[in-house]
């Protein structure tokens, strides 16, 4: 059960004398997909639930990011699968995050990511949570030997004197090679405000929404 322990080799473009192009992690990292679970922690939330969608999760692999003036990049190949330390299909995952800053008060960015196909039977559960659940196969027969989602997301900040609206939207494809047609195609966003009141009392809320016209397991509160 443990989350996120990796080796993290900094600021390796030094070596070409630009700081913060390169720097490198290898381990179990945190999926660099979206924005919301880099304020997914109680200390960072400012609400006590998180969005419907809240697409996060921790995973084998190695990382790349850094930086290029306004422009802030994370790219990252997993395992894909739940089984730590195991995979079950030499497909990985890969995922990636481009983020642009054209002024201090806005920050956009933009992220795909495919959970490359992974074994029905012993994989079971993707890394990728989305709902509060893990993506995990639909075919419910049994048959299918594989399955796969593949992501993407925009979002954008602007960041206020005394708070920030934050707003993302995003697309889900999940598929597998049942004989049966059980391909999704899922829908998803939120919007976030919050305010600083005074130093010790601000007001936040948050709106999200799923559109599944198909179904589509999704856990929420439980």
């Amino acid at each position: 059960s443990v989350g996120e322990i990796y080796l993290d080799f900094e600021n390796i473009s030094r070596l070409w004398e630009r700081d913060g192009q390169l720097n490198l992690r290898v381990g179990r990292l945190d999926i660099p997909f979206g924005e919301e679970y880099l304020t997914r922690d109680a200390i960072d939330n400012p609400l006590i639930s998180h969005s419907l969608g809240d697409l996060w999760g921790v995973d084998e692999g190695i990382e790349l990011y850094g930086s290029l003036a306004k422009v802030q990049y994370v790219i990252a190949v997993q395992n894909g699968g739940h089984p730590a330390l195991r995979d079950f299909n030499s497909d990985k995952s890969v995922a990636g995050r481009l983020s642009y800053d054209p002024t201090r008060w806005l920050h956009m960015s933009g992220s795909a990511m495919r959970t490359g196909a992974l074994d029905a039977e012993d994989d079971s559960l993707s890394e990728l949570w989305f709902g509060n659940g893990w993506i995990r196969s639909l075919d419910a027969l049994g048959t299918a030997t594989t399955f796969q989602a593949e992501v993407f997301e925009g979002d954008v900040q602007i960041r206020l004197p005394r708070g920030h609206l934050k707003a993302a939207g995003g697309y889900l494809k999940y598929d597998d090679n049942d004989t049966a047609d059980n391909r999704r195609d899922i829908y998803y966003y939120y919007v976030e405000g919050l305010a600083h009141l005074s130093r010790k009392l601000y007001a936040a809320t948050r709106w999200s929404h799923i559109l599944a016209d198909q179904g589509f397991p999704v856990v929420g509160h439980g």
